[in-house]
């Protein structure tokens, strides 16, 4: 089964989840929108207001992570990505992720609908999923 990822980095996708559980990412195209600023806030506003959910169910924005946001990361424990779901349709996912070996993957998991501290039971979704369920 194909399940499409609309990304600006389909390259990083595809690498980062190959064909898994009998199901493969399909990465499509899309510009990255611009951060908006910097910060967890301001990057999640401007990857939510570009989200065209109907012509893409499903994305996942890449960015390189600068010097700021890894120092960032060390002082403050800042967020690497962030994935969120539109609980009234469980295909629809949008979200973004740094560069950073580990969190595109993780973050993708989540954009097929795996949740956060359950991903024991990704599996079963991702099974879910490929018997064509949601």
């Amino acid at each position: 089964m194909t399940v499409p990822v609309c990304t600006n980095a389909p390259r990083l996708l595809v690498e980062s989840f190959p064909t898994r559980y009998g199901i493969k990412i399909k990465a499509v195209q899309v510009a990255a929108p611009d951060r908006g600023g910097w910060g967890h806030d301001a990057i999640w506003s401007a990857v939510y207001a570009s989200w065209d959910w109907q012509a893409c169910p499903r994305l996942l924005v890449v960015y390189e992570a600068t010097d700021g946001d890894r120092a960032w990361w060390v002082l403050m424990g800042g967020v690497r990505g962030e994935v969120g779901y539109d609980l009234d349709n469980p295909g629809r996912a949008v979200g973004f992720a740094f560069d950073v070996p580990g969190v595109i993957l993780h973050e993708l998991y989540h954009a097929l609908g795996c949740k956060e501290h359950n991903m024991d039971r990704c599996h079963e979704h991702l099974a879910r999923i490929k018997r064509g369920g949601r």
